[in-house]
């Protein structure tokens, strides 16, 4: 595995992490939330998928400016 896929992978376990802890919601809330589908968010959750775009889905449903700042600061650990 390469280092850019390697990446990928952890910001993509970042975002599932971030959703369950954070968000407290399941991918079938954060569909419904984004219109995105289940079956889309799972696979970038799981590394399956590589669009950078589903991270506003994430960063949309953070409520509070603590939970933005929460999620930019877990990013640019794998930036």
């Amino acid at each position: 595995m390469n280092t850019m896929q390697n990446s990928y992978k952890n910001i993509s376990s970042f975002c599932k992490d971030f959703r369950i802890d954070v968000l407290k919601k399941t991918i079938a809330d954060l569909s419904r939330a984004s219109g995105v589908k289940e079956r889309t968010l799972w696979a970038f959750e799981n590394g399956r998928a590589n669009n950078i775009n589903h991270l506003s889905v994430y960063f949309d449903e953070c409520l509070t400016d603590e939970a933005r700042k929460e999620f930019l600061g877990g990013l640019e650990t794998w930036l």
